[in-house]
């Protein structure tokens, strides 16, 4: 099994061999890129674990970087640290959703506890995101008839509802609602009304 990985972006070399060190006492994988045009040819939709950025690149600024990730829905959890405290940078780091934003020097047990958290933080959004492409690859196999139903069930209608609105029989619709369940791969039709809701209100 792969180890979770810890990046670092910074052009600063002094700083790899730390940070190389803290992947070796909590177990992960280490790699470091020392410009943000390296890092986003390296990076793909798969890449997961937590990333140290610094934020002030060679080549471009740090949170830029974060905000391309972001739009690309990355399951990269990502610490922000700065030479210089920054208080709106900070904040908009942590806007974003970073783990966190340190000034340099940082406490090592701080950093420790901050890539732990980090790297739990992207197994989740990752298996999330998993979830959430095995769910849209499903529901792109459903009929267009499913999808309907699909989108009256989740405005609470029932099947009685259904068949009248659509001019079906009522066993026509439970026959559909059998099929969306074994094609979806799900046990209740609940399953996707409570998607829609989460999706919603996320």
């Amino acid at each position: 099994m792969d180890k979770p990985m810890l990046y670092l972006l910074d052009d600063d070399p002094s700083i790899c061999d730390v940070f190389e060190r803290f992947a070796d006492v909590l177990g992960l994988g280490f790699s470091s890129f020392t410009s943000g045009t390296e890092f986003l040819k390296f990076c793909s939709p798969e890449t997961k674990g937590c990333l140290v950025l610094d934020i002030w690149l060679p080549d471009m600024m740090g949170l830029d970087l974060y905000d391309q990730l972001c739009e690309q829905g990355s399951a990269l959890s990502v610490i922000v640290i700065s030479g210089q405290a920054d208080i709106p940078l900070s904040v908009r780091a942590i806007k974003n959703g970073a783990v966190d934003f340190l000034e340099k020097p940082f406490t090592n047990s701080v950093m420790l506890e901050r890539i732990r958290h980090g790297i739990e933080l992207s197994e989740k959004r990752y298996a999330q995101l998993q979830a959430n492409a095995e769910y849209e690859s499903r529901y792109a196999k459903l009929t267009s008839r499913e999808k309907e139903i699909i989108s009256y069930l989740i405005e609470g209608r029932q099947n009685k509802e259904i068949a009248e609105e659509l001019s079906i029989s009522r066993r026509t619709v439970e026959a559909h609602r059998a099929n969306i369940k074994a094609k979806m791969g799900i046990r209740s039709i609940s399953e996707i009304v409570k998607r829609s809701f989460l999706s919603d209100h996320a």
